[in-house]
């Protein structure tokens, strides 16, 4: 059970990534590295079931806190605002080492 909720996660991002879905603006771009390409995947599944088993739409990737109407959506919400402190994390630990080292730049 738990492979197919993984699968259905991970169908999730893909179709959002092919419709350009705005919610995924937030979460940073893919890296390119395929080690932080599935972490970045695995914690956009987990905003991404979280949308879709509330059915979240617009562009916020978590939709409005004040629609919360359950202590088991609170709880899974905060589960999805972890893995959205995580995403950003990592994009910006894969754009510092991208960046060109002072050695690396180019010379004028």
């Amino acid at each position: 059970r738990q492979a197919l909720i993984e699968a259905r996660a991970r169908r999730l991002v893909n179709d959002a990534e092919q419709a350009g879905a705005a919610w995924l603006l937030p979460l940073g771009k893919p890296p390119s590295v395929s080690r932080a390409r599935a972490q970045w995947q695995t914690e956009a599944a987990t905003i991404a079931l979280y949308r879709h088993r509330y059915d979240i739409g617009g562009s916020s990737p978590l939709g409005d806190a004040k629609s919360i109407r359950t202590p088991e959506q609170a709880a899974e919400r905060r589960a999805a605002q972890a893995a959205l402190v995580r995403l950003r994390q990592l994009s910006t630990r894969t754009a510092s080492s991208q960046r060109p080292s002072i050695d690396q730049a180019p010379r004028l």
